[in-house]
């Protein structure tokens, strides 16, 4: 299998990559990974979800937030803030509600508060990713013209798409692995066809920001190819922190 050529995403099957302050044990190598009980792939199911729920919450409220802003209304960042804080207090909660010691152990994520811990990190990508999208902007958050407000606004949304439709694609095949003895081979093969649809939704993305946003590298000081691998790094911490594997992990 080829790599895809990006700084901060690993898809090689076979390939060690080091991750660091995670709660989970080290990776396994993809080759090996899955084939687990019906009811750890209940789980690892309901654990992912809950993460990629959370980081896309996460980011459509600090998304609510901004765009009031720019029309001129107000946003309350505590009321924000105590918001967050509740989606991620229910997404810690799923680890008990879904999942036994037994069942995690077997995932490698070793106990329900390194689970949570797992999950609340996986979420905080959402912290990190809002940084980025709204760096352009200055703070306090006034006096920002059509043009740049226009840009951020649709940089934002269409980053948040292509971030739900990545995460969707990859926890298919992943969650796949999980529950069925697969052989290499197979994996690689589910792991291309993800990967090709994704190129096809960032080239849709691409289109669509270089004409909502074509001063995006003079606003940004950055490039549309490095905002993709902001995303795709996002996005593979995310899953490196529900599925513990060395195909995607958290860098």
């Amino acid at each position: 299998m080829t790599c895809r050529q990006r700084a901060a995403i690993v898809a090689c099957i076979g390939l060690t990559v080091p991750i660091v302050a995670l709660a989970h044990g080290g990776p396994v190598d993809i080759a090996f990974y899955g084939g687990f009980t019906v009811g750890a792939g209940r789980c690892l199911r309901t654990v992912s979800t809950a993460a990629d729920r959370c980081v896309l919450r996460v980011l459509s409220l600090h998304r609510d937030c901004v765009d009031a802003q720019l029309r001129g209304q107000t946003c309350d960042p505590a009321a924000i803030a105590g918001q967050i804080d509740a989606v991620k207090v229910a997404t810690g909660g799923v680890v008990f509600a879904a999942c036994t010691g037994g069942q995690l152990t077997e995932l490698q994520l070793v106990g329900v508060s390194d689970a949570q811990a797992d999950l609340l990190k996986a979420c905080d990508q959402a912290e990190a990713m809002s940084q980025i999208l709204y760096a352009p902007l200055p703070s306090p958050l006034m006096g920002v013209d059509a043009a740049r407000a226009q840009c951020v606004r649709r940089t934002a949304l269409m980053s948040a798409k292509f971030l739900r439709h990545l995460l969707r694609l990859r926890n298919a095949a992943l969650s796949r692995m999980g529950v069925q003895l697969l052989t290499p081979s197979r994996k690689n093969a589910l792991l291309k066809r993800a990967a090709r649809r994704i190129d096809a939704a960032w080239q849709r993305v691409l289109v669509d920001l270089q004409h909502a946003c074509p001063d995006f590298e003079a606003i940004y000081g950055r490039s549309l190819a490095s905002l993709e691998a902001a995303l795709e790094a996002s996005g593979s911490c995310v899953l490196g922190l529900t599925y513990v594997q060395n195909a995607f992990v958290c860098q």
